[in-house]
């Protein structure tokens, strides 16, 4: 139907801005910055909850990554985003 071309195309138009976001906040702070980490870890929790795995596990292991080396593997964020990524590749077989 229209509405749902149009739902389609809105969500294709907000991963966009959240990339963009994204480079713009790397930009700012750096690659590896813990903030650029949050943000990763938000964004893969998004694809994994719209079932885009290749994309959320992508994104939470680059925020394990860079929490891990920034706060440590026993940082709460850093389980999190570690608790994630298992759950993302687990889904992925």
């Amino acid at each position: 139907t229209l509405y749902d071309q149009r739902m389609a195309h809105r969500f294709m138009d907000e991963d966009s801005l959240m990339t963009d976001g994204l480079a713009f906040l790397e930009a700012k702070v750096g690659k590896d910055h813990p903030y650029v980490a949050e943000l990763c870890a938000e964004l893969g929790m998004i694809h994994m909850e719209d079932e885009n795995f290749k994309k959320a596990s992508f994104l939470l292991e680059r925020a394990w990554r860079i929490f891990r080396e920034k706060l440590g593997k026993f940082d709460a964020q850093t389980l999190l985003a570690q608790e994630g990524l298992s759950m993302t590749l687990h889904m992925l077989g």
